[in-house]
């Protein structure tokens, strides 16, 4: 059908004494799915929505709520019987709803290519468009190998993941993994003397989750957590000098259809 996914997410990074920083991100989006120009060659049209909730430290210039909206157009297309490729782009408005200069909008995508060295090792490579000020691009690819039906290891650069089955009924089967993140993004602000600028959150993240996966179409669902740390918030356009907030750890919840 027309609709492919259906999706919740909350994430929570606790504030951890006077020099941390808290953040609440709630996340829905809906992907719709097209022939271009046959189903085996889909358009993926996804809308989001992301709004967060910032704890701040005393003395630091943050916004107490950030936002960001989207719409991604990702094009999946088999090449030859072993070559495949995936392109996207995804224009989205990234600010507190407060700068509402064209510092808030961001054009971003990726472009990938896949090809099929066995039955069970794939070689892909690609790279990420972010247009942010502190990472523009990066390089990403990798393996994606499925040595067994229950055993699959997406050795793949940003998001690497190793995910093991651990359970399988009629209804569905039980995944536990343990994966790596590149977080954070970036926003357009207002200063608290009225001032517009641009602020980027970067952190890197070591995660371990348990997943479900139904045997037909039905609901998904997954739990992570894991430790957040190396945290930056850096200032472009202002004179408010670069925050390292304290590490954390992290608590995801997802559901999808």
């Amino acid at each position: 059908g027309i609709l492919q996914q259906a999706l919740f997410t909350v994430t929570e990074l606790p504030k951890f004494g006077s020099n941390g920083l808290g953040l609440t991100n709630l996340e829905q989006s809906i992907t719709l799915g097209l022939p271009a120009p046959t189903p085996a060659s889909p358009l993926l049209v996804t809308a989001g929505f992301v709004g967060t909730l910032v704890d701040k430290p005393t003395g630091v210039d943050m916004p107490n709520e950030l936002f960001e909206g989207y719409v991604q157009a990702r094009w999946l297309r088999k090449l030859t019987e072993k070559l495949g490729m995936d392109l996207a782009v995804s224009p989205g408005w990234y600010s507190d709803f407060k700068n509402d200069t064209p510092q808030a909008m961001r054009i971003t995508g990726h472009g990938f290519g896949a090809w099929e060295a066995t039955e069970n090792l794939r070689v892909i490579a690609g790279l990420i468009y972010l247009d942010r000020y502190d990472v523009n691009m990066l390089p990403a690819g990798g393996l994606l190998w499925t040595p067994s039906d229950s055993t699959r290891f997406e050795l793949i650069f940003p998001r690497p993941r190793l995910a093991w089955r651990v359970a399988e009924s009629q209804r569905a089967a039980q995944w536990l993994y343990v994966a790596a993140e590149f977080g954070g993004n970036q926003w357009a602000t207002q200063s608290s003397s009225g001032n517009d600028q641009v602020m980027v959150i970067r952190d890197y993240r070591l995660l371990a989750g348990w997943e479900r996966r139904p045997a037909n179409l039905g609901l998904n669902w997954r739990l992570e957590t894991g430790w957040v740390f190396g945290r930056t918030v850096q200032y472009y356009f202002s004179n408010d000098e670069t925050f390292n907030p304290s590490n954390t750890f992290l608590a995801r919840a997802g559901i999808w259809y």
